[in-house]
């Protein structure tokens, strides 16, 4: 008796339609008004049959049932026979489901393709009364079986499964390891160290060893007498020398140094290279003082508590999130990509990471790379709404709309009340032109949202699918929102703006601006409290309309079309029309709200800094740094700093740019700036240890950028590319060195004009002209004669890219000046290694240009 009782409070439990995944509960659906046919019926089917249903199936066609009302009497027309034409779309794929035998499908019933009603002409032309219809929302018409919600069961069931089980899998084989004979493992060779490894590790293992008698004799001691360390430090020096220690530390270190020395004079010998004793002796000290200071510094050195490490992980993750963000607001996508897959190397196991990874990938135009994320965070998490949400626009635009159909679905199994949920669903059902699915997915929205928000507003199905969708750059989903937005709800300020950022994004400039202009914006509809388009009609001045979001866009569609995001050093400066105007426009306080972010701040100042207004950038900078500190926005303000010369502006350069390097300590730009402010700190000073101090510090920042791959695509470009500002000063100061540091100096110059010629725009010839100029330079002084034959073939290339008809001598004077300077030099340096036959062609076009030129011929 309490199993029967329990068993009718739970009672039978509920079924999803198909198509719709609308839920029915089977206890109102046993008591509910039904119409029952006897069409039952056995069949055989033979396997080409069997296999010919698996496969229509597999492919999900739908098998159609027509539904006919006529009456059983009447032999006249039945005028309301397409009113009742009703059509069933069954799919049978569970069918085809491992092991099951027998199924229950419940799918609605819709219209046929030749719905309509009678007209009241036709009404009273058969003499037949209207039946009372209702209005459905589109006002086109009405339909008895989408009021009445009517669906189909059917139950089919088969003598054996279609789709047999999978096999059990075959039992795993047994392990090399197992079968083979174990034999003993071979020792791992280790290398032997060299002089130098040697010595660094006998220089630690003494100290480590002095240091722990020293502890152990003041730990002893420490508590008998007043001064424990220094007693301490006076026993311990007895000790070392009464138990023969420290002989030994001299033993080993004299060991240790002999083999260095033996080393190096090995090798040096070879090259005829002298050896200064008093500098070998200074090199040895250095060593041994640089190693015992560092193995006292990691000793003594204040230990910081061990931070747990989830929360290491957590911090690692939001500072590489912060760094994509910051990459991508520069439109960086390949560096944005980068730190969110290390994102995803910090925590592999995280679908939300792998969906943020494949919105960059899909908003970078790589469909395929941001597909594949979508399915891995699919596999990984199974429950991550946003995963199936992501991949089913990104199936929308590929135009598979079956499998995002079934993307969709599964977003609004997992969450029943997420709004965004199914007004996307609802926005493909109205894609697909499915008005009955549609409708139920809309009431399902409106019911979440009440359920999130019980007193608020509801809002557009279309608008809030349409704000997710234009964020992956999904272009025909945005635009079916907003046309379908424009139809029911007309025009309006938040439709303008959701469609300007697609047409910016999609390239369309010209469209973005005249949806955003401000005297257009004056002609749209209002808007109530919650942003949404009010009924009344009433033309709002054009003065009433301000968006700071459209402003934004307008800006941003201005950059993008005077191509400001392509500018670099070497190319013309292009139009800044009234971009930075509308920027502020809409960051001005008296905007309700304002808009304001960090991209807005780095693409004013880098037109500030590309027209050369160092102050207003600077400013720009700063509101930055207090808006959202990052390593861009620092570099910003460092670049104008350094570039708007005033007292102390060297030491706020380099100031900035630390700060700059605790946010991101792989960022080239801020290595290579740092680089450049330390060269002309040390060309301020002049000379001295300060000197020599950032002259090693520009060394070590120019390489760390070159590490960290820099090139001359920079964030915020100036007049010349960072490479080149440090080889200029570079080789200034090896030219004005007079303490044997000049050779350092103009390495680190070649090295920064190899990279910036590797990445400079082949149309740049004035640019190039001067970095290979300046790097034949630095390559003669350096005695490197290859790199100098190389560099001065590619000045004779630029100043004559193609060879003259009438000879060379009718070529310009300058050019001719420049070509015997570089011919000149050509000449020595191939004599110089032995290569006559080259230094006779060049010495033929020396004499061809120094030729005084032909007079023009007279006929008498």
């Amino acid at each position: 008796g309490e199993k029967v009782v329990q068993k009718e409070k739970e009672g039978l439990g509920k079924a999803v339609l198909q198509h719709t995944g609308r839920e029915v509960d089977l206890d109102v659906e046993a008591a509910a008004q039904r119409l029952e046919w006897n069409h039952a019926f056995d069949t055989f089917l033979v396997p080409a049959a069997l296999e010919v249903l698996k496969n229509t199936t597999g492919r999900k066609i739908k098998f159609a049932i027509d539904l006919q009302r006529k009456p059983k009497e009447e032999t006249a027309p039945y005028i309301y026979a397409k009113k009742y034409h009703g059509l069933c779309e069954l799919d049978l794929s569970p069918l085809l489901e491992s092991d099951v035998t027998s199924v229950e499908i419940r799918c609605p019933v819709g219209p046929a393709a030749d719905f309509e009603t009678p007209t009241q002409e036709q009404l009273d032309e058969a003499g037949v009364a209207p039946e009372r219809d209702q209005v459905l929302h589109d006002a086109k018409g009405t339909n008895p079986y989408l009021l009445a919600e009517s669906y189909l069961l059917i139950k089919i069931s088969t003598v054996r499964p279609i789709t047999l089980p999978a096999a059990p899998p075959k039992a795993p084989l047994p392990r090399v390891s197992a079968v083979l004979p174990a034999r003993p493992p071979v020792p791992k060779f280790v290398p032997e160290a060299g002089g130098l490894e040697h010595l660094r590790f006998e220089v630690r293992n003494v100290i480590m060893e002095i240091l722990s008698e020293y502890s152990a004799e003041a730990n002893a001691n420490l508590m008998s007498e007043k001064e424990g360390w220094e007693a301490g430090k006076l026993h311990m020096l007895n000790r070392l020398n009464t138990t023969g220690k420290y002989h030994d530390f001299k033993v080993r270190l004299k060991v240790s140094i002999a083999k260095l020395v033996r080393e190096r004079f090995h090798s040096l010998s070879f090259g005829l290279v002298e050896l200064d004793p008093v500098s070998e002796l200074a090199k040895l000290n250095s060593i041994v003082r640089e190693e015992a200071h560092t193995a006292l510094t990691q000793e003594f050195i204040v230990r910081r508590p061990v931070e747990d490490s989830a929360e290491i992980r957590v911090k690692a993750l939001e500072r590489e999130m912060k760094l994509a963000i910051e990459a991508e607001d520069l439109m960086d996508y390949p560096k944005a990509m980068l730190h969110l897959q290390k994102r995803i190397l910090i925590d592999p196991g995280s679908p939300a990471l792998w969906v943020d990874l494949g919105c960059v990938t899909m908003r970078a135009q790589d469909t395929a790379k941001a597909e594949e994320c979508f399915r891995r965070a699919i596999a990984l998490g199974g429950m991550y709404v946003r995963a199936y949400l992501a991949y089913g626009v990104l199936l929308c635009e590929r135009d598979r709309y079956p499998l995002a159909e079934e993307n969709f679905r599964k977003a609004t199994q997992i969450a029943k009340n997420d709004v965004l949920s199914w007004a996307l669903f609802a926005l493909f059902f109205d894609m697909e032109s499915n008005a009955r699915a549609r409708q139920d997915c809309v009431s399902m929205m409106r019911e979440a949202e009440r359920k999130a928000n019980p007193n608020g507003a509801s809002q557009s199905i279309y608008s809030r699918a349409a704000r997710f969708a234009v964020d992956l750059y999904a272009s025909q989903l945005v635009e079916h929102a907003m046309t379908q937005e424009l139809e029911t709800t007309g025009d309006s300020v938040e439709l303008r703006e959701i469609l300007g950022r697609l047409y910016l994004y999609n390239g369309q400039y010209e469209k973005a601006r005249l949806l955003l202009d401000e005297k257009i914006l004056g002609t749209v509809k209002g808007v109530d409290a919650a942003n949404n388009p009010t009924r009344d009609t009433k033309v709002q001045p054009a003065a009433n309309v301000k968006s700071a979001v459209a402003m934004t866009t307008m800006a941003h569609t201005h950059f993008m079309e005077q191509r400001w995001h392509t500018y670099k050093s070497e190319r013309p400066v292009p139009p800044v029309k009234d971009i930075v105007t509308w920027y502020e426009k809409a960051m001005m306080p008296s905007m309700k709200p304002p808009n304001i972010t960090a991209q807005q701040f780095f693409r004013m100042a880098r037109i500030q800094i590309a027209t050369k207004k160092y102050q207003d950038a600077s400013e720009t900078m700063k509101r930055a740094v207090r808006f959202q500190p990052s390593s861009m926005a620092y570099l910003g303000l460092a670049t104008a700093i350094y570039h708007h010369p005033h007292s102390g502006h060297l030491e706020e350069a380099e100031e900035a740019l630390q700060d700059a390097y605790k946010l991101d300590s792989h960022c080239p730009q801020v290595s290579a700036l740092t680089s450049v402010v330390c060269l002309a700190q040390a060309r301020a000073a002049g000379a001295g240890t300060f000197y020599q101090s950032k002259i090693t510090e520009a060394s070590t920042a120019l390489k760390q950028a070159l590490m960290d791959g820099i090139s001359t695509h920079e964030s915020f470009p100036t007049g010349g590319t960072m490479l080149e500002q440090a080889a200029l000063l570079f080789h200034e100061l090896a030219g004005s060195s007079a303490d044997g540091n000049s050779i350092p100096c103009y390495a680190d110059a070649a090295s920064a004009l190899r990279r910036a010629v590797d990445s400079i725009d082949l149309e740049a010839v004035e640019m190039l002209l001067r970095i290979h100029r300046l790097h034949a330079d630095c390559s003669e002084l350096l005695n490197d004669q290859q790199t100098l034959i190389d560099s001065l073939e590619r000045v004779v290339e630029l100043l004559m890219p193609e060879e003259p008809t009438k000879g060379l001598g009718d070529l310009k004077q300058p050019i001719k000046d420049a070509l015997e300077e570089v011919y000149t030099k050509l000449v020595h340096i191939n004599k110089q290694s032995s290569n006559h036959e080259r230094a006779a062609d060049y010495e033929k076009k020396i004499k061809i240009l120094s030729a005084p030129p032909k007079s023009p011929r007279r006929n008498y």
